[in-house]
């Protein structure tokens, strides 16, 4: 989660002007080359004008002149609908960018300029899309000479340093916490100087909240210590909105530090919660639907989230329930208080062992051959050598999708199209594994897959024998255009015997014929308008929420067991060890699982390392 008190410095650049509506498109993109045109293209997209769609149809050949990039298409575009708010611009422009359209860095030369570059990253970022705000922030910033940062130059204005906020939030999104701190110490420094207590309590957490990310727990502490002393330091009542802000995210280091407990973060939260409702009550009648309310309701559905996690892993199941009541109080679509809510609904019925198999079935025989495939568009990333070389110890080779394909255009729900172009020139019978390229460690070779397959299979007897198997996580993610449809597909799930109990597409085993067929009738099945490509997983977990009851649908198993694919997904340092021959053993289920999945932050990947230095037998290079 970006540092969230960035959204308060950014409003003034991001609130729609009278008579517009926000166009939150969700679609994942990375980062651009905002001053190179890539080639001649027509490029169409739907606008909404005064609940109309309208069709934008724009041209842009391949020269250097500014009329042929997005930024200025779009402001064509909204005059020609005498539509002049920033926030017409942005949302047009965003969407010709997503299709491939650039944006040049000489529609923001001068500090000037600074206004209109704010609300176009900003919404940009807003739409969770950090690679390409960092991206188009990194050029023009550099282009008016903000960067590099010159420490002994002259202070930089209000709009600059909003402008490096911006730019930190982006790439801790992003993953590059150590850019984001060097940014946050900068911002510090010059803060001190001016003696500028309130924007020190906001930097100071931010800051903390990175060092979090980057697992500097005694750091993060010190930053959370000074931004809480900052802000006790001020009068006036809007801060205590910023303070329950640092008590939700101290809160977070609680639940992660060793050397903390679970009720240190309970405690942070609680502080949290009586000052937001204390505010929510002062809330006059008549501001039901203003930002302010908006924004303390927001905070309260993600305190009690928080509450009930914590009452979950206690076994507190009642108070989890009730506290995740009011988080869906609050935000009745919030996909991970529905899928918790299930977690503690479920939790007594739940087995920690797989059934004892008495008659096992050989599916597939030892030396059949395999086919190993991931995915990656930079092939010289250390994550996808990680996994390469983890391979090679058990004599796997892996083909690579999606080399080459312009990084700028990487969508992950390409996956499953160069997917099926794969699987279509194979045989039909070839088993067929697929992981992710950047966060998968092998643990074991060919024929351990197979027996892994087999041993699946005959515990969930099908009268299908080419069922498709998914990895199973403990956490629910299924993003799609609108919270709304997210939720539903939550609540729709159907029931697991373990908490691992949510489809993840970090590991798939199947035949080809079979893959190939769910992949095919998955792309026909749902269309772009409720999906964007922005997740292949999205896909595959509504296939089988929509495919309950249908005996004509392609059988899918989910590994509950994570007998096959082990996955720390939403269970960070709690599910692996390693045994006394040095294989991967899951503590509750007491498998052994030949792969490894940490989706998420780099630091999530650090499991591999702790666990590869209590022995474990997998070859897992440093990233």
């Amino acid at each position: 989660m970006w540092a969230r008190i960035l959204l308060g410095t950014l409003l003034l650049f991001l609130l729609p002007g009278p008579g517009t509506s926000d166009v939150p498109p969700e679609t994942p993109q990375f980062a651009i080359s905002p001053s190179i045109l890539h080639s001649s293209q027509s490029i169409s997209v739907s606008i909404e004008v005064n609940a109309i769609n309208v069709p934008v149809t724009y041209t842009f050949e391949p020269s250097s002149t500014q009329s042929n990039d997005a930024y200025t298409a779009a402001g064509e575009f909204c005059a020609s609908h005498d539509i002049f708010e920033p926030s017409c611009r942005d949302s047009v422009a965003f969407k010709l960018l997503e299709e491939g359209a650039p944006v040049l860095t000489s529609n923001f030369l001068l500090e000037s300029d600074l206004s209109r570059l704010l609300s176009f990253a900003g919404y940009i970022h807003a739409n969770s899309r950090p690679r390409m705000s960092a991206s188009l922030l990194e050029s023009c910033m550099t282009a008016m000479g903000l960067l590099p940062i010159q420490l002994a130059g002259p202070a930089p204005t209000v709009s600059a340093q909003t402008a490096y906020n911006l730019l930190a939030a982006s790439y801790y999104e992003c993953d590059l916490t150590a850019d984001a701190g060097s940014i946050y110490e900068y911002l510090l420094k010059l803060n001190e100087e001016a003696d500028s207590t309130s924007v020190n309590a906001e930097l100071l957490m931010n800051y903390a909240v990175n060092m979090l990310a980057q697992g500097d727990y005694r750091k993060s502490r010190e930053l959370f210590d000074a931004a809480l002393e900052a802000t006790r330091l001020l009068e006036h009542e809007p801060n205590l909105l910023l303070m329950a802000d640092i008590f939700l995210e101290r809160s977070n280091l609680a639940i992660e530090d060793p050397v903390e407990a679970d009720g240190d973060a309970l405690d942070y939260i609680q502080r949290a919660v009586f000052i937001l409702t204390s505010l929510e009550k002062k809330l006059p009648k008549n501001v039901e639907g203003s930002i302010e309310a908006g924004e303390i309701r927001r905070r309260l559905a993600e305190a009690y989230l928080s509450m009930g996690k914590i009452q979950l892993s206690r076994r507190q199941n009642s108070h989890a329930i009730r506290s995740l009541r009011h988080t869906l109080k609050y935000s009745s679509n919030n996909v991970e208080a529905i899928s918790t809510m299930s977690h503690a609904e479920d939790a007594p019925s739940y087995s920690e062992s797989v059934p004892p198999i008495t008659k096992p079935t050989s599916f597939m025989k030892a030396g059949d051959p395999i086919e190993f495939v991931t995915f990656a568009s930079d092939p010289s990333k250390c994550e996808l050598e990680r996994l390469l070389t983890s391979a090679r110890r058990f004599g796997v080779s892996f083909t690579v999708l999606g080399q080459g394909f312009p990084t700028a255009q990487w969508k992950n729900g390409l996956k499953l199209e160069l997917l099926l172009e794969f699987l279509e020139g194979l045989p039909e019978e070839k088993l067929v594994v697929v992981v992710d390229g950047y966060d998968v460690v092998l643990s074991g070779g060919s024929e351990d897959f197979i027996d892994r397959y087999n041993t699946i299979l005959t515990l969930n007897p099908s009268n299908n024998l080419k069922p498709v198997v998914f990895q199973a996580d403990y956490t629910f993610y299924c993003p799609l255009t609108n919270s709304s449809l997210s939720a539903s597909v939550a609540r729709s799930y159907p029931a697991s015997p373990t908490q691992y109990k949510y489809l993840s597409s970090g590991g798939i085993a199947a035949s080809s014929s079979s893959l190939a067929s769910l992949v095919r009738d998955t792309l026909s099945k749902y269309d772009t308008e409720t999906w964007e490509k922005k997740s292949d997983q999205s896909l595959f977990i509504r296939y089988l929420v929509d495919s309950q009851g249908d005996a004509d649908a392609i059988p899918i198993i989910v590994d509950h067991y994570q007998v096959m694919f082990g996955g720390n997904g939403g269970r960070f340092r709690q599910d692996f060890e390693v045994d006394g021959n040095g294989k991967l053993r899951h503590k509750k289920t007491g498998t052994s699982p030949v792969s490894l999945h940490t989706p998420g932050r780099r630091k999530y990947q650090e499991e591999m390392r702790t666990l590869k230095y209590e022995g474990w037998d997998a070859d897992v290079i440093q990233c």
